[in-house]
């Protein structure tokens, strides 16, 4: 095998080894320092909640929550207490917190559905694909586009063939 094949081969068995400890996303903690920066912070979907652990550790005051019904290789809360509760739910009582999340499930609603509940001026830190990529459902990103502002985007470590972006969107006025 030559070395682009090794090297393809050694970033997907790193990613595999990292979905089965702590969830998708390739943070670092100039992610989670940058992150940290738009306390106070109500995670969705924390699955492990390792990037609540990353964030906390850099000062951020965050809440990590998730309703518990995802079936993945890690297990929820492993890193970082996490609240189960749903997503919309969690966006509802805590409305004065921005808003985090770390690749909501592919083709689920779940998530939009909670951006909906989302307050005036407050900020949205979304860990994901662009559009057409592997994350959320089809009606996010025309609907990001129409109701939220680009405030940032905060590069991150990213493995071959998958296009994780993190970007801060400020809500418009409802």
């Amino acid at each position: 095998m030559g070395k682009i094949a090794d090297d393809w081969n050694d970033q997907w068995r790193q990613r595999d080894a990292q979905i089965k400890e702590s969830g998708f996303a390739r943070i670092d903690q100039a992610v989670a320092e940058s992150i940290a920066e738009y306390s106070p912070l109500i995670e969705i979907g924390a699955g492990s909640g390792k990037l609540a652990e990353m964030i906390a550790a850099q000062g951020g005051d965050i809440i990590a929550t998730d309703d518990y019904s995802g079936d993945y290789p890690f297990g929820t809360g492993d890193h970082f207490p996490v609240a189960n509760m749903d997503a919309r739910d969690a966006v509802l009582a805590y409305p004065d917190r921005n808003v985090l999340c770390s690749w909501p499930s592919y083709s689920h609603n779940w998530f939009t559905d909670a951006c909906k509940e989302i307050e005036t001026d407050i900020f949205l830190i979304y860990i994901g694909e662009g559009e057409g990529g592997c994350t959320p459902d089809e009606e996010f990103h025309p609907y990001l586009s129409q109701c939220f502002t680009h405030i940032q985007h905060i590069p991150m470590l990213q493995y071959y063939g998958i296009h994780d972006c993190c970007d801060v969107y400020k809500r418009n006025k409802k």
